[in-house]
């Protein structure tokens, strides 16, 4: 069992107080509500571009929405955890949702956090998190999980979604590892740790300021709407072109049009993607 599917087991067991213990290897529907946060928690706290290719399945219309919410300079919460921390993020999604501070999720904030999840319209748990600029991200990543298209993840797909993080966020950790552990004793100590999160930070900041330098015809230091309308005219192109090649790949009947068929074949390509850590920063 993963690890972060041990912390969910745990967290059913005790906190969130079930009836009757879930079985090893199974996920009861509110062990998967969490992990789904938890997994979006994570994406959008990437600094890369995860899971561009299901923008194949969206409409002019619906990149253009998109577009609209990615216009926000790249920013890192000051309190986000480690590298790739999803027991750090699974406790930070327990907290936000956590209204009367007893330390777990009550039926009230289980069911708050299961209307944030099934929103249609935007993404509640990106923005009650600070993470509006982040919000296609997490939109493409439920996309990609939900495997029947009617817009909500069952158990089974939220399962799925939290075993592909946690493959990804394994092979992401032995990056860190390789790169931070000064001492090649297999841990990163305090310090090591420190230099980790120095250096995503770093990376955040670095993409900052190449948005800057490439938007900021004022020099002002943040961008102004016709700015924001550029930035978002060239997200708008770099999605379509995206669209474009990989329809070309999936869109086996060249209708111009990807069908439930095409689209799951889609799916199930990026969720590989995601579980091998592609397009990790």
């Amino acid at each position: 069992m993963t690890a972060l599917r041990r912390a969910l087991l745990t967290l059913s067991l005790s906190a969130l107080s079930f009836s009757g213990a879930a079985c090893q290897g199974a996920m009861t529907d509110d062990e998967a509500l969490v992990g789904e946060a938890t997994s979006y928690l994570t994406v959008a706290e990437e600094t890369g571009d995860l899971a561009n290719e299901a923008s194949a399945a969206e409409s002019d219309a619906a990149l253009e929405e998109m577009a609209g919410e990615a216009t926000e300079l790249p920013s890192m919460p000051s309190d986000a955890p480690g590298v790739c921390d999803l027991e750090g993020r699974r406790q930070r999604v327990i907290a936000r949702y956590d209204e009367n501070g007893d330390g777990q999720l009550g039926p009230a904030e289980r069911g708050q956090l299961k209307r944030d999840l099934e929103a249609r319209v935007g993404h509640p748990v990106a923005v009650r998190f600070g993470l509006r600029h982040r919000v296609a991200v997490v939109k493409r990543v439920k996309w990609v999980f939900d495997e029947n298209n009617d817009g909500v993840l069952s158990t089974e797909e939220r399962t799925a979604l939290v075993d592909a993080l946690e493959a990804r966020c394994r092979l992401v950790r032995a990056r860190v590892m390789e790169r931070f552990d000064a001492n090649k004793d297999g841990a990163l100590d305090e310090t090591e740790r420190q230099a980790a999160k120095q250096a995503l930070h770093a990376k955040v900041q670095a993409l900052r300021q190449q948005a800057l330098a490439k938007y900021d015809a004022n020099g002002n230091g943040v961008l102004d709407d016709s700015e924001k309308q550029t930035m978002r005219s060239d997200f708008i192109a770099a999605w379509k072109a995206k669209r474009a090649e990989v329809a070309k790949q999936f869109d086996v009947n060249a209708n111009g049009t990807l069908e439930d068929a095409e689209k799951l074949a889609l799916k199930r390509a990026i969720q590989q993607r995601i579980a091998e850590g592609k397009d990790a920063e």
